[in-house]
């Protein structure tokens, strides 16, 4: 069984992202920081799959996807993003520095689990 990340300072969004992809069948992790994903990543090396938010306080969505591309260990990992924040040339941007995907917020459970069929295999 496949395991995914969540990262999002906002302690509603981050639930109810957990919810959702263990409704389709995922394990998820849940953390408010980019620096405490990276502990998670770090000590649970089978986790499939990395939805971050983008606007976080300390280190944003942007850096932490930067730090795992950058990783040889997690280089490979797929990022989902997800934002209320983004314009037609931050997405050119994000998917060239690696992001896998961008879902706006609200987020909607259909594009989730779109985006998750496509990189992960149940």
């Amino acid at each position: 069984m496949h395991k995914i990340l969540i990262v999002d300072d906002e302690e509603a969004a981050r639930i109810m992202t957990c919810k959702m992809v263990e409704r389709m069948g995922y394990i998820g992790f849940k953390t408010s920081d980019a620096q405490r994903a990276w502990e998670i990543l770090e000590d649970n090396s089978d986790i499939s799959c990395v939805i971050t938010d983008r606007m976080m306080p300390d280190i944003t969505g942007d850096e932490l996807a930067q730090k795992l591309r950058d990783s040889e260990r997690f280089s490979e990992i797929p990022i989902i993003m997800v934002s209320a924040y983004v314009t037609v040339k931050d997405t050119a941007q994000l998917l060239e520095s690696g992001i896998s995907a961008i879902i706006p917020k609200p987020l909607s459970k259909d594009a989730l689990e779109e985006h998750l069929n496509r990189y992960l295999k149940k």
